[in-house]
């Protein structure tokens, strides 16, 4: 259902080369971070489907809102990171905010995921233990695959 197009992600990985040279490999070390708490990544969406964007308004748990054509919600999922949960004293958790927007007199849905990693105890200076491009991949295939899910159900309402 939601699919990148060829190319798209290209951007993409010349943003995450940035971030890892000019923050994480620069600003942190000349400033000598050495402990974070959270790191996160956030995607957005635009879905330019005039059908979904008013399913999507009327569909939560069934309950229709009526004369209601603007609307912000925001909603977090929080839960043990799984590789942490085999260390001892290591709690670190996944978050995920999602955003869902639609605005009056506009037939588009914004849609942002943001997916944090917040760290119990403290990360001690994450140019050196922490993976980055695994959290980053994660954080993808959780997008898309919250997308492709909960966007075929909106339109299977639709319909």
């Amino acid at each position: 259902m939601f699919n990148e197009e060829p190319g798209q992600l290209e951007p993409l990985a010349n943003a995450i080369n940035a971030f890892k040279k000019q923050i994480i490999n620069s600003i942190l070390k000349e400033h000598e971070v050495t402990e974070i708490i959270r790191i996160g990544y956030v995607r957005r969406f635009v879905i330019r489907d005039p059908s979904l964007a008013a399913t999507f308004l009327n569909s939560f748990n069934g309950f229709r809102l009526n004369d209601i054509d603007d609307i912000d919600l925001k909603f977090t999922k929080t839960r043990p990171y799984s590789l942490s949960m085999a260390l001892k004293e290591i709690n670190d958790k996944e978050n995920v905010i999602y955003n869902f927007i639609k605005r009056a007199g506009i037939d588009e849905l914004y849609v942002a995921i943001d997916f944090q990693r917040i760290f119990e105890p403290a990360l001690i200076k994450i140019y050196d233990k922490f993976n980055f491009e695994n959290f980053l991949s994660e954080a993808e295939n959780h997008s898309s695959n919250f997308l492709n899910k909960n966007l075929k159900q909106l339109v299977g309402m639709a319909a």
